[in-house]
């Protein structure tokens, strides 16, 4: 197979790997990879390009299991050949799942680069010392007020501090990204901090392409367990 890096073997490996990320259950993938193995010596040719595999993958998708496999096909391999960096967030509370889910999206998707706000939190602290900002060095649902605000309600409190942390961290992130950019790699970052709109993070006319999602557990007894 010729790609843009070079020839390599067909790997049925790789394309059940890409195939289950778009949602196709184990069996039914590996039936189409030899599907597609048989297709490829079928043409009695030494050499093929990757987009007439990728055709091929996509029209049999279509036709066995939909347009919604066939698109989330597609999109692994944009991330493949994209131009521009592609940035996804991943925010909502602790324990919704947002680091595991960082963690298969970075497998399954071949992203090499993966962040936590609690890291870039924590980076930020060495250098600004609780004197200075102190909600930044407190827990992000208890974030301690500055300029002397002060709110009766405990849950206004709560949201009020974290809102300030959120607006701190903010600066780290969107240093974050400007680097990434700069690198031209692709990117998941996840935490508590990230909140839309998630054109915040991007320097102005950046090409980059980002994506975010708020992950919730709307049952309480489940959240907690």
């Amino acid at each position: 197979v010729r790609s843009e890096d070079g020839v390599y073997p067909f790997s049925r490996g790789i394309l059940i790997r890409q195939l289950v990320t778009a949602g196709v259950d184990l069996d039914p993938a590996m039936d189409l990879a030899r599907d597609i193995r048989s297709w490829l010596r079928e043409m009695g040719v030494d050499e093929v390009k990757d987009d007439r595999v990728e055709n091929m993958v996509d029209r049999r998708l279509l036709q066995r299991h939909g347009a919604a496999y066939a698109r989330r096909y597609r999109f692994t391999n944009f991330l493949k050949q994209a131009n521009a960096p592609v940035i996804i967030l991943l925010g909502g509370a602790t324990g919704t799942g947002k680091s595991s889910l960082a963690t298969h999206l970075a497998y399954r998707l071949g992203i090499r680069s993966v962040t936590s706000t609690d890291m870039i939190r924590e980076t930020m602290r060495t250098v600004l010392p609780p004197e200075i900002v102190p909600g930044l060095h407190d827990h992000s649902f208890r974030g301690m007020l500055q300029g002397g605000q002060v709110l009766s309600n405990p849950r206004e409190r709560v949201l009020a501090g974290y809102q300030q942390q959120v607006a701190q961290v903010a600066v780290g992130i969107r240093a974050v990204i400007r680097r990434t950019i700069r690198e031209n790699t692709h990117m998941i970052i996840e935490g508590t901090h990230l909140r839309p709109p998630w054109h915040q993070y991007l320097p102005p006319n950046s090409g980059a392409v980002i994506a975010g999602f708020i992950l919730a557990v709307p049952e309480e007894k489940r959240h907690r367990a």
